[in-house]
């Protein structure tokens, strides 16, 4: 007899010409019969590759991204009071740019906006790049990445890192499977839309504009973000360039409305640096830990960039000009390298915390 699943792969694997989308509700069938297994390992590949060839639709986006939120572990209320950031990276890293995510949040969480960081701990196909992971550990920063554990830390210093395949184990066990078909999957989109720690806002990136308006509809019914930045990032991340104009949408998904702006730095007289770089991990670091402490370094004007846009979004600054100037500030006043210090000052807390718990 024949699996459902079958019949659903049939409708998207009929070619170019045959292969159609699939409702929501077909989707979320799907998406569950992945994450649950009950789809063999050989469907479930053909599944996503022919996915990948007829493009995914919003509807499917969302059905998968609602499949594997309810699977989480922890979706259960914000993990702290105060609005926070999401912080989502590609989860395949980056091979040739700097990671400037990490610096600009930073700084913004030295202006008391919580950050959390999202990401695996290995990178994934197709890249299997440098990942936020692996920044964040060459810093020497006290990382626990269990998802109670960062829970307790993000609690404590408004700051952390997640394993998304510890807080959503249906993630990891497909791992294998990912690595295996070695390609984007929409996997590569979803997981970056969990949102555990019910903050209020997310910057995402996307790689290809042609597919801005399949994003926007998607993320527009995200409704467990109150606002979403989506940007046409470096190599598909949520980073804007320094050396040219970067187009932005802020979506709101209560209301279903999504505003675009272009994002000009020569508006803030920002050193136009072009952001492609091959850089080991520890390069990574060492930038950012000069940028960090406020003293002179190429990318510096890069993470200035995407911290004042950072800050414009929270609605710490009314433009994302003086969110510049503000980060500059913070920077320059030592705030950043302070925090730094002190996460670091925190790590046996946590190891006597965490094992106590």
């Amino acid at each position: 007899m024949r699996s459902p699943f079958a019949d659903l792969l049939k409708e998207v694997a009929r070619g170019a010409r045959g292969a159609r989308h699939l409702t929501f509700t077909e989707a979320r069938e799907a998406a569950d019969a992945i994450l649950d297994h009950t789809a063999s390992s050989a469907q479930i590949g053909a599944f996503l590759t022919a996915e990948r060839i007829k493009t995914e639709s919003a509807e499917e986006l969302l059905a998968f991204s609602s499949a594997l939120r309810s699977r989480c572990e922890d979706t259960g209320g914000q993990w702290l009071s105060e609005d926070g950031l999401d912080i989502v990276d590609p989860f395949d890293g980056r091979r040739k740019s700097f990671l400037s995510a990490i610096p600009a949040g930073f700084i913004l969480r030295s202006l008391g906006i919580p950050v959390l960081f999202h990401g695996v701990l290995k990178s994934l196909p197709p890249k299997r790049g440098t990942g936020l992971y692996d920044v964040l550990q060459a810093l020497n920063l006290p990382l626990f990445t269990g998802e109670a554990d960062s829970k307790t830390v993000y609690q404590h210093c408004g700051s952390a890192f997640v394993n998304t395949e510890a807080i959503c184990p249906p993630l990891g066990r497909l791992r294998v499977l990912r690595e295996e078909l070695s390609m984007r999957t929409l996997f590569n989109t979803v997981e970056k839309t969990l949102n555990p720690a019910g903050n209020a806002r997310v910057i995402t990136g996307m790689f290809h504009q042609s597919r801005h308006h399949v994003l926007k509809d998607f993320l527009s019914h995200l409704t467990h973000y109150r606002e979403i930045l989506l940007v046409v990032g470096v190599e598909g991340s949520g980073d804007l360039f320094v050396h040219r104009p970067s187009v932005v949408w802020k979506i709101n998904p209560r209301s279903e409305t999504a505003q675009e702006f272009e994002i000009d730095p020569r508006a803030a007289r920002l050193n136009p640096v072009v952001n492609r770089l091959s850089m080991t991990t520890e390069e990574q670091a060492q930038a950012t830990q000069t940028i960090l402490a406020g003293e002179p370094h190429p990318l510096r004007d890069l993470v200035l960039l995407n911290a004042g846009v950072g800050l414009w979004l929270m609605g710490h600054t009314p433009s994302w000009t003086e969110g510049v100037e503000a980060a500059q500030e913070a920077v320059d006043g030592g705030l950043v390298a302070s925090l730094l210090q002190k996460w670091r000052e925190n790590s046996q807390f946590f190891v006597d915390r965490l094992s106590s718990d």
